[in-house]
């Protein structure tokens, strides 16, 4: 008896682990902003939008890209 319940929860952990596997994972909004200076540099972006990019790629996720260059701007539609 406790074969089958110890096979049983195996075979429901695995099924929950395949599910999970599965889901979609949330979408990443990589906000920049135009108009703020890093470090003095004339297109911050170039440096910092790269370095998370190219982390994000390394890692697989996805991700969403926008530029704030107004304060009306309020993300992509």
């Amino acid at each position: 008896m406790r074969k089958v319940l110890a096979l049983m929860l195996v075979f429901i952990l695995f099924l929950v682990s395949k599910v999970l596997a599965d889901s979609p994972q949330p979408r990443i909004l990589l906000v920049r902003d135009a108009h703020y200076s890093y470090l003095g540099l004339t297109n911050p972006n170039e440096y910092y939008g790269s370095f998370y990019d190219s982390a994000l790629q390394a890692l697989g996720l996805n991700y969403d890209n926008c530029t704030v260059e107004s304060a009306s701007n309020d993300g992509p539609a």
